[in-house]
């Protein structure tokens, strides 16, 4: 039997792709699966979205899904709200309704903490108020509550993992740390927006390690990923410029415009997986950023 992964080659699918494929048969969800080229797993074709799930995947063969395909531009979903809801709420319950038919009963869906209330500060647990703020964060709710409602109704586990900015090699262009890194290399000046707010940046090997862990665990509900440790943004482009001057013998300046006191702390308080996995993230911010831009300048 095998897993399937939805988003296979989004910078969390690629990952879990290949750590999975060591011991399971995976399958590999992905949107044009004739111009996919994986060594160690089985393209099939699926796209989420106004029509629920439309897959070319025999469900007989598969005992668990990691649900990792998401629209994930959180400011973005300003302007394409009725996308996001599609990909992310939508597709979230078609992927729920299909495992469920096919008797699937290990889901592990990845969510985000933007569901979080953003008015709140500090250390966040899973029992910390939610809100929608975006369309991005509707949406996600949205998801959340589909995968709350099929652990509780149906012989189900549906675990939902809210990451706190994951970062790592091949990341999104609208992220922050693929912005800095982008502009460190490129242009050999990082320019933040004005602000200095708070947050907890969390390597793409560390999330992987927990999802992993969880496939192999019957833990319901959701479940806070990260180090438990805030960066200010202005320190974020600092240890870029510091690291990325390292790679380039070259001068790197960080130009960041406004105030510099830190604001807005927004921290995981990951006290529930580490309690039910024994799982901590082990990669520091500096070892993360480096592998990332050691991974940038040589693709």
């Amino acid at each position: 039997m095998g897993v399937l992964i939805t988003g296979a080659t989004g910078l969390v699918g690629s990952q879990l792709v290949d750590r999975l494929a060591a011991d399971r048969t995976v399958f590999a969800g992905v949107r044009r699966p004739a111009d996919t080229e994986l060594e160690r797993a089985t393209p099939v074709e699926l796209q989420l979205g106004r029509h629920g799930l439309e897959t070319t995947l025999d469900w007989t063969r598969v005992d668990a899904v990691v649900h990792t395909a998401a629209y994930t531009d959180a400011h973005g979903s300003v302007d394409e709200p009725l996308r996001c809801f599609d990909v992310n709420a939508t597709g979230t319950a078609a992927i729920l309704e299909a495992a469920r038919s096919a008797s699937v009963d290990r889901v592990v869906a990845l969510s985000s903490y933007h569901v979080y209330d953003g008015s709140q500060t500090g250390r966040l647990s899973e029992s910390a108020a939610t809100d929608a703020g975006t369309p991005y964060a509707a949406s996600k709710l949205a998801a959340d509550a589909q995968c709350c409602a099929y652990d509780r109704q149906y012989d189900m586990t549906v675990s939902v993992v809210r990451p706190f900015n994951v970062y790592g090699p091949g990341g999104r262009p609208h992220q922050v740390v693929p912005s800095f890194i982008s502009q460190a290399l490129s242009d050999g000046v990082i320019e933040p927006y004005p602000g200095n707010p708070v947050r907890d940046f969390l390597y793409v090997d560390d999330l992987c390690d927990a999802i992993v862990a969880l496939l192999e665990r019957e833990v319901s509900g959701p479940l806070n990923v990260g180090r438990g440790t805030g960066t200010s943004i202005h320190e974020l482009a600092q240890t870029v410029a510091s690291i990325a001057e390292a790679h380039t013998d070259r001068s790197i300046r960080v130009i960041h415009d406004g105030d510099l006191e830190p604001t807005d702390p927004t921290i995981a308080d990951p006290s529930r997986i580490e309690h039910e996995l024994n799982w901590t993230a082990e990669t520091t911010l500096s070892d993360g950023l480096n592998q990332t831009i050691t991974y940038e300048r040589t693709r």
